[in-house]
């Protein structure tokens, strides 16, 4: 090959250079805003049972949608003890009446 080469000339600068546009300027410093507190898995279960009970119908356009909610109240309902699991299993006898409801309508 000739010299010279098919490559065209790259302009060398240092490593610290190029890398100080692309990389943070401390990656290990600690989040800029603080995390938010999470909401008492009590008090979520007992205003979705309210909501719930306030329905005609379920207000998920999927079985998919639907399946995720369950599985949201099933973990809020593991999360504190017996009061949490009986909120969730109403909450879910709830939906059962709400399926049941639209269905034979």
């Amino acid at each position: 090959m000739a010299s010279g080469g098919a490559f065209p000339q790259v302009e060398k600068r240092s490593y610290a250079t190029v890398m100080s546009r692309v990389v943070q300027p401390d990656l290990f410093a600690p989040p800029t805003r603080p995390p938010q507190p999470k909401p008492d898995p009590l008090a979520e279960l007992r205003a979705i049972l309210e909501r719930a009970r306030q329905l005609d119908r379920l207000p998920f356009e999927t079985l998919p949608a639907t399946i995720e909610e369950e599985l949201r109240i099933f973990d809020l309902g593991r999360r504190v003890g017996p009061e949490s699991e009986a909120l969730a299993y109403a909450i879910l006898d709830e939906f059962e009446r709400l399926h049941d409801t639209w269905y034979r309508a």
